[in-house]
Parts: structure tokens; C-alpha cells; sequence
């Protein structure tokens, strides 16, 4: 099986480019001169904010060779060229433009410039389902062959412009800690700020607005909370007691 091969992860961003419907654009794309190895850049796209203007240059590097099934058998190839064929599962109002017309040569570079601007109705994550057309032939041949990969590994995610900030007042109060910060695994909170012997509840928010957790803490301790398969992000945290009601926050990484 070609390993594009492992350039199916690597790829994956680049595919987002093939969004909705095509339209020409006035601005063209530089590939990213740092670019020396096979993958691309930025490692992650930016998140996109309804109503505004989302613009931003992808650039990526097709492997020179790999190994292929040839007439059954696995030999090493030469990659002769890598193409975006097709793309689904994104919202609209997205456009791209490639440089050399999405067709990237065996260990070349290329990039290419995506833009558009979502909707209040578009907010959400999106899974990515990509097909990528590859050519290639056996080393010291003239003979050729091609193969159509795909893979739904990449979230493209529009979020409202105002983010948590159009959740919880700029000026609400945040006595309670949640640690480590940033987390990976899990998250505490410190209630040592609250009253002895506070009984009370807290909710975890994405940037969304959505609730990921519920739970209650008694005599000022929480339990540790399992935040392993969240989203990488900020979320904010609601803590409510008898005395009020508190706010913190923590970074998923």
C-alpha cells in the first residue's frame, strides 16, 4: 500500500482547501520558504469567527519516493505527482485557490490561499473527509500507476466572534483556580478562597457555549476531573455556591 502514504496526515490540512464551491480569487501564494521537510505549515489551521474575514496560506511538501504494491508486489517508487481531487464534509462560503493547480510534484513544494467568512448557522466543527490522487513508478522503470487514498482525520472549526467573552462578563469574579493549567489529563479546582465548609456545583463550557461537564464538590474539595478527550482550547468553568456564583478558566493541550 503506498504510505502517501504517510502523507495521508500530512495532506490533510492542505485538502481542506477543496471547500464548497471554487471561486477565483485576486491574491495568489507564496510556499513557505522554511518548508524543508515533507508535510506542510501551519502544523493547524487557525479557527475560522463568524462574520469575519478568514484568510490564510497553507503550504506543503510532497515526499520525493516511498514503497507501492506493483503488480503485487512492494517495491520502491517514485512519486511523480500528488493531487487534491476532491473534498467533503465542510461548510459553504469557503473558497481556495492552488498554486499550479493543486498538483503537487514529487518532492516539490506547493501551497495555496483559503478564505471565506462563516455564518451564525455554520458554527461547529466540521470532519473532513479528503481524497488525494497520487502517480508514481517503479525505480529504474517507465511504467506507472496511480492510487486514490482518503481519510477523515481533521476538524475545520468556526466559532462566534465574541468566544467566551460573549458568555461570561469581562468582569466577573475569579477567586476559584483550576490546575495544572494548561492540562493535558486533568484539571482541579482550588477552593480555598470560598468559605469553609462550602457546599456547592460547577459546569464546564467549550468555546462554544456548550456544556462538557457537570458535577458537585461538598466541604470545599472537587474531585479531579478528566478532561483527556477534550478538544485542545480554552474552556470556562461555572462555579456555583450558596454565597454567588464564580468563574474560572483552563487550557486544554
Amino acid at each position: 500500500m503506498i504510505n502517501i502514504f504517510n502523507m495521508k496526515k500530512h495532506l490533510v490540512v492542505i485538502c481542506l482547501l477543496f471547500i464548497a464551491a471554487v471561486t477565483k480569487l485576486n491574491a495568489q501564494c507564496i510556499p513557505d520558504p522554511s518548508l524543508n521537510s515533507t508535510g506542510f505549515t501551519p502544523a493547524e489551521l487557525p479557527y475560522s469567527y463568524v462574520g469575519e474575514q478568514y484568510n490564510q496560506v497553507l503550504s506543503f511538501k510532497a515526499p520525493l519516493d516511498t514503497t507501492a504494491f506493483f503488480n503485487g508486489t512492494l517495491v520502491n517508487v517514485v512519486i511523480d505527482s500528488v493531487i487534491m481531487t476532491n473534498l467533503q464534509g465542510v461548510p459553504a462560503n469557503y473558497a481556495y485557490q492552488c498554486l499550479n493547480r493543486c498538483a503537487i510534484p514529487g518532492g516539490g513544494k506547493g501551497c495555496a490561499l483559503l478564505t471565506g467568512k462563516g455564518d451564525s448557522s455554520q458554527v461547529g466543527a466540521y470532519r473532513i473527509k479528503i481524497f488525494l490522487l497520487t502517480y508514481y513508478h517503479p525505480k529504474g522503470t517507465f511504467f506507472t500507476g496511480s492510487r486514490i487514498d482518503s481519510g477523515d482525520s481533521y476538524q475545520f472549526r468556526i466559532f462566534l466572534p465574541t468566544g467566551l467573552g460573549g458568555i461570561f462578563a469581562a468582569d466577573a469574579p475569579l477567586e476559584i483556580k483550576a490546575y495544572p493549567n494548561p492540562s493535558k489529563n486533568a484539571i482541579n479546582f482550588d477552593l480555598s478562597a470560598l468559605p469553609h465548609h462550602t457546599n456547592g456545583s460547577y459546569t464546564i463550557v467549550d468555546a462554544l457555549g456548550r456544556s462538557v461537564a457537570e458535577g458537585s464538590f461538598t466541604n470545599n474539595l472537587a474531585p479531579a476531573i478528566n478532561i483527556s478527550s477534550y478538544l485542545n482550547g480554552i474552556y470556562k468553568c461555572v462555579i456555583k455556591t450558596n454565597d454567588g456564583v464564580y468563574y474560572t478558566s483552563f487550557l486544554k493541550e
